[in-house]
C-alpha cells in the first residue's frame, strides 16, 4: 500500500471526529453511513500491524519530514487553495506529536481558512473546505460572524444537490423546520449530487507534482517504490481527497422517516423522495447513491421506476464489492487505469463502472437476480431496515 494510504488509514482511525478513510475498501452500506447509532465492528486483535523493520522506520521517519516541510511551504504560499490544503494537512504532525490542539490555534486555523475563502470566492474547492469546518475552525465567532457561511457553495453551485446539505443540517438543528424544508425543497430541484472529491483528487495531484515526495520516504525494493512519479501522484492524491469530510446526511434522512414525522406535510416527503431519486440517478459519490435508495425508502414515495433503477445500483455496488478482492494497490495497470478514470471524470461512479466494463461485467444484472439482506434471503432493491444496536 502506498506510504500515505497507510499513514491516512492509521490517523483517521484513531482521529476524534475523522472523516472517511481512503476507499480502499468497500464503504458502509447506505443506512450505515445515513444514521445515527449504527455499532461499527472493532479490530480484532490478530489484524494488528507488525513491528516496524529499520527501513520502514527510516522510511517512516523521512515521509514525517517531508510531510513537516511541505506544510510550511503551502502555508507561506501566495495562493488561497494552497493555504486550505495546508489546514487539511497540518494535523498530521499533531498527530505525531501527540498534539492537542489548543482553542487558540483552532482559532487561528480558521482565521487562516476564512482569509483563504475570502480571498479565493470563485474557488469551489476551498469554498467547500470553509463550508466543512467545525465552527471553532472556521474564522467565524460572535464579534466577526459569517452569516452566509453554509451557503458558500451553494451559491457558487446552486444545482449541486451537496451543496445545500450543510444548511439543511443547520436549519434542521436549530428546529427551524419551515426553514429546514425550504432547503429540502431546493435540494429536491438539483440536478446533480456532488461532493468535490474529482475535485480534490485534482487539487492533490497538482501539489503534489509540484512537491514530489522524495525516494527517501519508500521502503527500498517495496512496491510502492517502484511506482512511476505520477502513480504515487495520484495513489497519495486519492487517499487525501477520501480525508476531506463528507456532508453528514444522517439529518436528512431522519426528516425524510414518515414513521418518525407522522404529522410532516404530505410535501416534505415528495420532496424527499425526489432527492432520493436524484441522487440515485446523478450522485458521483456511490455512499450518496446509496444513500439514495434510503431516502426512497424511508419516504414511502418510491416508484416502479425507483425499485428498478435501485436494483440496477445495487447490482453494481455488489459486482464491485466482489472485484475488490481482486484489486492490488501497488498493481501498476490497475493505478494507472484508475487514475485516468479520475482524471477524466472527477466521479467515483463512472471510475467503477469503468472497473467493471473492463472485467467484462454488465452494467445492468440479469433477469433473475436479487439483491439480499444480511440473512441471504431476497430483499427489496431500496434495502432493509440497519441492524440493531448492539446491547451490552
Amino acid at each position: 500500500m502506498p506510504l500515505l494510504a497507510v499513514v491516512l488509514t492509521s490517523l483517521l482511525a484513531t482521529a476524534n471526529g475523522a472523516p472517511p478513510s481512503a476507499p480502499t475498501k468497500a464503504p458502509a452500506q447506505s443506512d450505515s453511513v445515513a444514521c445515527k447509532g449504527e455499532q461499527q465492528p472493532q479490530a480484532k486483535a490478530d489484524d494488528a500491524e507488525p513491528p516496524q523493520t529499520p527501513e520502514q522506520k527510516a522510511a517512516a521517519a523521512a515521509y514525517q519530514d517531508y510531510m513537516r516541510a511541505l506544510v510550511q511551504s503551502l502555508s507561506k504560499s501566495p495562493s488561497p487553495r494552497d493555504r486550505a490544503l495546508a489546514l487539511q494537512m497540518g494535523f498530521f504532525a499533531d498527530v505525531w506529536d501527540s498534539h492537542q490542539s489548543t482553542p487558540a490555534e483552532k482559532a487561528q486555523r480558521g482565521t487562516v481558512l476564512r482569509a483563504a475563502a475570502e480571498a479565493a470566492p470563485d474557488d469551489v474547492l476551498v469554498q467547500w473546505l470553509w463550508v466543512r469546518a467545525n465552527p471553532e475552525e472556521s474564522g467565524c465567532n460572535a464579534a466577526k460572524p459569517c452569516v452566509h457561511r453554509l451557503e458558500a457553495v451553494a451559491r457558487m453551485q446552486p444545482d449541486n444537490g451537496s451543496a445545500w446539505v450543510p444548511l439543511f443540517n443547520a436549519k434542521w438543528k436549530a428546529k427551524d423546520i419551515p426553514a429546514a424544508e425550504t432547503v429540502l425543497a431546493t435540494m429536491a430541484r438539483a440536478s446533480y449530487f456532488d461532493e468535490q472529491q474529482g475535485t480534490a483528487v485534482k487539487a492533490w495531484m497538482e501539489m503534489f507534482h509540484r512537491y514530489p515526495i522524495p525516494e527517501s520516504a519508500f521502503v527500498p525494493g517495496s512496491p510502492e517504490a517502484n511506482l512511476d512519479q505520477q502513480t504515487i501522484e495520484f495513489s497519495n492524491s486519492i487517499s487525501l481527497a477520501a480525508a476531506i469530510a463528507m456532508p453528514f446526511l444522517g439529518d436528512t434522512v431522519d426528516a425524510c422517516r414518515r414513521e418518525r414525522h407522522p404529522d410532516a406535510s404530505p410535501q416534505r416527503f415528495r420532496d424527499c423522495a425526489q432527492v432520493g431519486r436524484s441522487m440515485l440517478a446523478h450522485a458521483t459519490s456511490l455512499i450518496d447513491r446509496q444513500i439514495g435508495r434510503a431516502l426512497l425508502r424511508v419516504s414511502g414515495q418510491a416508484t416502479a421506476v425507483d425499485i428498478a433503477n435501485a436494483r440496477v445500483q445495487d447490482w453494481q455496488y455488489e459486482q464491485w464489492e466482489n472485484l475488490l478482492p481482486g484489486l492490488s494497490e501497488n498493481d501498476l495497470g490497475y493505478l494507472k487505469e484508475n487514475a485516468a478514470d479520475w482524471m477524466d471524470t472527477g466521479d467515483e461512479i463512472k471510475v467503477l463502472q469503468h472497473q467493471m466494463q473492463r472485467k467484462g461485467i454488465p452494467l445492468t444484472p440479469p433477469a433473475d437476480w436479487q439483491p439480499r439482506g444480511r440473512d441471504g434471503k431476497p430483499i427489496s432493491p431500496l434495502g432493509e431496515d440497519p441492524a440493531p444496536a448492539h446491547q451490552p
